[in-house]
């Protein structure tokens, strides 16, 4: 925490003035409903993904990933030709303000770090959304509940970004507490956190199959 406070400073010249997390998640059972609207349980995993946002005095957005050591300035919220990193949190910018006229023309510097695995299903870009989205949120002041960030989220991954995917993800990512169960309706989006008994050990293995 401390090291990603002094590298923002260094980075961008400027001081924190919003912050958020999201976790990763495991689904332990309804794998491939979500999307249909069924029931899933899932649950969080450590790993997390960090946000933190200040006001950029120039006229454009500055993104900064610590995980790739790059930055990346933009003007406009279109799309890379590669689908670049960059394009889930340009996906956040684009819907957070779409539903935000007021405050379009605010520029942002954004610094991510995370410790979540990429590419291994454990769902690291809704953890990615939902983190740049908290953390928006704190700093524009818009109080959006945490059910209305999931619902954003998922916007930036269908709508943005085009993967067909369901609400499971960004829902437990966004209002999921470690260590319970995350019991979620993906038609009503009514969830219950169940606990889960302190004698149970559950074992994740990375099969390295691509989808």
């Amino acid at each position: 925490m401390e090291n990603n406070i002094k590298n923002f400073k260094n980075i961008f010249a400027e001081d924190i003035v919003s912050q958020a997390f999201a976790h990763a998640r495991v689904n332990l059972i309804g794998e491939h409903t979500d999307y249909t609207g069924g029931y899933v349980l899932p649950s969080l995993l450590p790993y997390k993904t960090f946000v933190y946002i200040s006001e950029n005095r120039n006229p454009t957005y500055a993104v900064y990933s610590e995980f790739f050591k790059e930055k990346i300035e933009f003007n406009d919220f279109m799309k890379s030709k590669s689908n670049e990193w960059v394009d889930y949190v340009k996906g956040c910018l684009f819907v957070f303000f779409d539903e935000n006229e007021k405050i379009k023309n605010t520029y942002v510097n954004i610094y991510l770090e995370s410790d979540i695995p990429m590419g291994r299903g454990i769902s690291s870009s809704s953890a990615l959304c939902v983190a740049t989205l908290k953390a928006l949120n704190k700093f524009f002041g818009t109080s959006f509940s945490d059910k209305h960030i999931a619902i954003l989220a998922q916007k930036v991954e269908r709508n943005y970004i085009g993967v067909s995917g369901g609400i499971m993800d960004q829902m437990v990512s966004s209002i999921g507490i470690q260590g319970k169960a995350f019991f979620l309706d993906c038609l009503s989006l009514k969830y219950e956190l169940l606990e889960i008994p302190s004698n149970w050990q559950f074992c994740l293995i990375d099969s390295a199959v691509q989808r």
